[in-house]
């Protein structure tokens, strides 16, 4: 093995560290002196004098809440050997992890978890008590916003205070998205000690995104913490940023934001190739060439939903006001994400004339494929929105039930003697629709392709037009 001592400075000025996996670094300002030393794949923190390779170790680890991030960090830390303690007060999940179910749906649990849970190292309980011994508690509770904005973080406040009364000399391992100083505020709440360890997970996909990150972001107050917490991530072989916990509550806000921004940034370019004739998603995939912008999420459609983006842009909306910062850009990328709605609702209007009486199917509800969540989402929304125009909305999702909705247990039945559709969410059964059989079944042959998802020329060949919403209509036959 061999060890790259990096960064080393006088006290007082030593930098936080950006580790890869060649062992390179670059340095921000850091508010302790430390040396970083790398060990084939391994990173540590370890104090100047101190140098040595750890062994991998046994931790006992508690992990507070069970959606999908608590579920995925429960799972994905039990796989690299620790013991896990998973507390969840709802006793309808709670009942459902005991059968080795996955309450919302996630993939990957059981399976996952199968020798942790056979072994006895992912206990999933309803006692806060059953946390002592940890030498880290991951908190990983909602942390809804008001109408306003702002969020609340009562279940947050409430969770570390159980979990350090519990255990008053564990580490309170915050992984609920929350702004800027939460930590601090929770320590001195607490008086326990309090690290940020955001999570970056697409729901539907959280225990995979665990096991295999892009980056492992932690925010400490001191050197120990890091050290745990470096300890706890052993044989993830990824870049561990090490920083303070206002920059890595920060960035998480930093991440989803950017996202939401390309998105509404894609359906502005989305808008002007239909004004122009131009294609925007052809557009888009030659920008998305260029290494400093990407293809990913350069996706015009219906807008992004779900329990992160919105939540997180009206709390950085929020934050950004309360602290005198113009927040024009997120504005606007919030209006363009709005605006999807009517003007899916005005192509129907133009192609159908009033909508009053007709019956429209909608595939699709929950906020992207691979989840049966609906918060926020935009083709709950588009529902909403022709239901006040009068239509007798016939919709379709494999995984999602929305209560209030007509809904149907196959796509062609949802189809059947619909004057149009609209394609919500884009789940990959829809493109594997036979278009003859959708000819069959519409009354009239239009669909509105919201997610871009259809092979749109098999379509066309048979007889329905397709409009996407990255280019300009086009009758059939043309």
């Amino acid at each position: 093995m061999r060890a790259l001592h990096l960064c080393e400075k006088p006290r007082g000025t030593a930098r936080g560290l950006h580790l890869h996996e060649r062992g390179v670094a670059y340095c921000r300002e850091y508010s302790f002196h430390r040396e970083i030393q790398y060990y084939g794949e391994e990173a540590s923190l370890i104090s100047k004098g101190r140098a040595k390779a750890l062994e991998y170790r046994t931790v006992r680890i508690g992990v507070v809440g069970a959606g999908y991030v608590g579920l995925a960090t429960a799972v994905g830390l039990s796989k690299k050997g620790h013991e896990i303690v998973c507390v969840e007060r709802d006793e309808e999940k709670l009942r459902a992890l005991s059968r080795r179910e996955s309450p919302a749906g996630e993939p990957g649990y059981p399976a996952e978890a199968s020798e942790a849970l056979d072994e006895g190292r992912l206990v999933f309980t309803g006692n806060y008590g059953d946390l002592r011994g940890c030498r880290a508690i991951f908190l990983t509770v909602g942390t809804p916003v008001s109408e306003t904005g702002a969020p609340d973080l009562s279940a947050l406040w409430s969770a570390g205070q159980e979990a350090g009364r519990t255990e008053p000399e564990a580490l309170l391992v915050v992984k609920s998205t929350a702004p800027p100083g939460t930590a601090r505020r929770l320590s001195e709440m607490t008086g326990c000690r309090v690290a940020s360890n955001p999570e970056f997970l697409r729901e539907g996909y959280a225990i995979y995104d665990f096991m295999n990150p892009s980056r492992i972001v932690i925010g400490v107050d001191s050197p120990q913490d890091a050290d745990l917490l470096l300890e706890l991530y052993r044989g993830f072989e990824v870049p561990k940023v090490i920083t303070d916990t206002r920059t890595a509550e920060l960035s998480k806000y930093a991440s989803n934001l950017f996202l939401a921004l390309k998105v509404s940034f894609a359906n502005l370019i989305a808008d002007i190739a239909r004004a122009t004739g131009a294609s925007g998603r052809e557009a888009l995939r030659v920008a998305g060439m260029d290494p400093r912008i990407g293809e990913r999420y350069l996706a015009p459609g219906l807008g992004w939903g779900g329990s992160c983006l919105p939540k997180d842009l009206r709390a950085a909306l929020w934050l950004a006001r309360e602290l005198g910062v113009d927040p024009k850009l997120l504005e606007a990328a919030e209006e363009i994400n709005a605006s999807r709605i009517a003007l899916v609702v005005g192509i129907l209007r133009e192609r159908l004339g009033s909508l009053s009486d007709k019956e429209i199917a909608v595939l699709g509800l929950a906020f992207k494929p691979g989840t049966q969540d609906t918060r926020d989402s935009q083709a709950v929304k588009l529902v909403k929105a022709l239901s006040e125009e009068g239509v007798r909305v016939r919709a379709y999702d494999p995984k999602a039930v929305v209560s209030g909705i007509t809904q149907f247990s196959e796509a062609l039945a949802a189809l059947s003697g619909a004057h149009a559709a609209v394609i919500a969410t884009d789940w990959e059964e829809f493109a594997g629709l036979d278009p003859q059989e959708v000819r069959k079944a519409m009354r009239f042959p239009l669909i509105v392709d919201a997610r871009g998802c259809l092979p749109a020329e098999g379509f066309r060949a048979a007889g329905i037009e397709v409009i996407r919403l990255d280019e300009p209509a086009s009758p059939v036959g043309v």
